[in-house]
């Protein structure tokens, strides 16, 4: 697909740019479509640019539909201008536009409350920048403060064209920094990915009533929080979701994480302490199963990861009802697809075993862990 440019005056073009994690692009360019159908008619012109990035023509009316966007990890606006140099932007017209979009930022994203900014830029340290920051505090009327001003600006050479990008977050934080996160937790998983398989999981289990959804390897919660954003928890029809984890600390802030969320309550929201190889439930009470796997970089030792995912799934066949789907991330992906197959090896007429339906890679900076698709299959299947 080609990419797309909405918006110009004259030699000034601007408009969305909505970014992502590599591998997740179809889901957010599925997620646009579904929450802005019916706010934008501009939403068919949402274009692929490259790996992770999709542009949309500028309209300040749907800046707010954008910003409750899960599968995204960034939103902008970018301003392009034809030039040589960055001294582009020092331009009456390109300060003029740079001006107004800042202010409607500002008032249609409701996020910002301080007068300040930083930029970045490639020669950050340059008179170049530092003329570029100046003329931007006294034609913005803000403030610089390096590393810590509220508005992040970025310079870049352009995607498209010729040029210069100019581009303004809309929001202080990225969008992947959320707001029921009340600590941190290595190993935890981005949000963005999170609520990525929690829609996969939530379509799958659409026709279920009530379904019981299983994190056997919870950490911190991410997985079960992005699916409790999707779902109403509790009372008729509403999902159940179980999590365990072997570390306290974890489990604490799970807690924590779910509290803002008000879904712990019966029928909502259920914590255990326990291996993810010995579940405390009883056969055939999931419904479906979702997990970032421990994989030897953070938890466990990557030596004896087949041993402990076969053990996973051995344990996974009992709980979970035939025919339901498991959802697993993991950057140990050959040690899950030996696992797979010794499953399936010990198949007998009593013993479920998993289908691999499908595997996709997600790009997370320095690692790129596999997601499988699972589905249980019925011992005589």
């Amino acid at each position: 697909m080609q990419s797309h440019v909405g918006g110009k005056r004259g030699e000034v073009k601007f408009y969305f740019e909505l970014e992502t994690y590599s591998g997740l692009e179809a889901y957010l360019e599925a997620e646009c479509r579904e929450r802005l159908a019916r706010g934008a008619s501009s939403i068919r012109e949402l274009r692929f640019m490259e790996s992770g990035r999709f542009s949309l023509p500028w309209n300040p009316q749907v800046l707010a539909l954008l910003l409750r966007l899960s599968t995204a990890t960034v939103v902008s606006v970018v301003v392009s201008c034809r030039g040589k140099r960055p001294r582009v932007f020092r331009g009456h017209r390109e300060t003029e536009q740079i001006r107004a979009l800042v202010s409607e930022v500002r008032q249609h994203s409701g996020r910002f409350h301080k007068q300040t900014f930083r930029l970045e830029m490639k020669g950050n340290n340059s008179p170049e920048a530092g003329r570029l920051r100046e003329h931007l505090e006294r034609a913005l009327g803000l403030r610089h403060v390096a590393d810590r001003g509220e508005h992040f600006f970025r310079l870049r050479r352009a995607l498209q064209g010729d040029g210069w990008d100019f581009i303004i977050r809309a929001t202080p934080k990225p969008l992947s920094v959320r707001s029921w996160r009340r600590g941190d937790y290595r190993g935890a998983l981005s949000a963005p990915v999170a609520s990525a398989i929690g829609h996969v999981l939530h379509k799958n289990l659409g026709g279920v009533k009530a379904p019981v959804v299983l994190d056997p390897c919870c950490g911190s919660g991410s997985l079960l929080v992005e699916l409790a954003q999707r779902v109403s928890t509790g009372g008729s029809g509403g999902f159940s979701l179980l999590g365990g984890d072997i570390s306290a600390q974890a489990l604490s802030l799970s807690i924590a994480h779910f509290e803002p969320l008000r879904v712990q309550r019966p029928g909502g929201f259920f914590l255990y302490r326990g291996r993810a190889d010995r579940l405390p439930l009883s056969s055939n009470s999931v419904n479906g199963v979702v997990s970032n796997l421990p994989w030897g970089e953070v938890h466990g030792e990557r030596a004896g990861m087949t041993g402990l995912y076969s053990s996973i799934f051995r344990e996974l066949g009992r709980v979970v009802v035939p025919d339901g789907p498991v959802l697993l991330l993991t950057q140990a992906a050959s040690h899950l697809r030996e696992a797979l197959c010794r499953n399936r090896a010990e198949d007998r007429a009593e013993t479920p075993f998993f289908r691999l339906l499908r595997e996709e890679r997600i790009a997370l900076g320095a690692f790129t862990p596999t997601l499988f698709h699972c589905q249980k299959v019925n011992p005589k299947e």
